[in-house]
């Protein structure tokens, strides 16, 4: 035998890079996943109010409120599972957001049931609720632990670009959730096709833009001065 030393073979094979495209896409996905969770729980909370609203005697229109709402929180439930799947959050993460959208269309399928049966209606809504608020506290200490939400380091007190296209972002989709759900309030006969209401996306989305962006512009000069 000779002294060379024998070189190990790589067989494995080297992972590809992960894309700009697609890595801004999965991050763009997190916060749609964030802003359909704290829509979620706004829309439930609003759904509770018409119900109880009806109870006291607001009347039927109180009544297809709430059922227009349904469909409305219904469609975000969906959407937030797919934007969970397209950000590949965590198993646990994904986990409870297929649960809160196998949940969300247990609950809607339960409306019309009657008794005992449509008493799980309104406890299927609770752990709606519950599964939201997990999954937006989750989402919002992962935000956190990387820098995004929270007090920044002293060196970078200076808002950058990509923060603020975030908050521009997010601003925009809790806007359009709330022109959505607008859009569903104003007129109950609507319900799920509310989705295809552009206006109320488009005007939501514009008043979330304005919003966030003055936020933006006020932080970035606060720091400017502190500077």
């Amino acid at each position: 035998m000779n002294g060379d030393a024998v070189t190990p073979i790589d067989v494995a094979p080297a992972r590809r890079p992960m894309s700009r495209a697609f890595r801004r896409a999965r991050v763009a996905a997190r916060w749609v996943h964030l802003a359909f969770a704290l829509a979620i729980v706004a829309g439930v909370v609003v759904q509770v109010y018409l119900i109880g609203a009806y109870i006291f005697g607001a009347g039927q229109s109180a009544l297809d409120y709430h059922r227009s709402m349904g469909w409305t929180v219904h469609g975000f439930e969906l959407m937030l599972f797919a934007a969970a799947l397209v950000a590949w959050l965590p198993r646990l993460d994904l986990g409870l957001s297929f649960v809160l959208a196998a949940v969300g269309t247990a609950q809607v399928s339960l409306a019309s049931g009657h008794r005992w049966v449509g008493g799980l209606h309104p406890v299927l809504a609770l752990v709606v609720v519950a599964l939201a608020t997990a999954l937006a506290l989750r989402a919002t200490g992962r935000h956190r632990a990387a820098g995004i939400i929270g007090r920044r380091p002293r060196a970078r007190k200076t808002l950058s670009r990509v923060s603020a296209k975030r908050m521009l972002l997010v601003g925009g989709l809790l806007g359009s959730c709330v022109g959505v759900i607008g859009a569903s309030i104003s007129d109950p006969r609507l319900g799920f096709p509310a989705w295809i209401d552009l206006t109320g996306v488009v005007a939501g989305f514009g008043l979330g833009v304005l919003v966030s962006g003055t936020g933006a512009v006020l932080r970035s000069r606060r720091s400017h001065d502190d500077v």
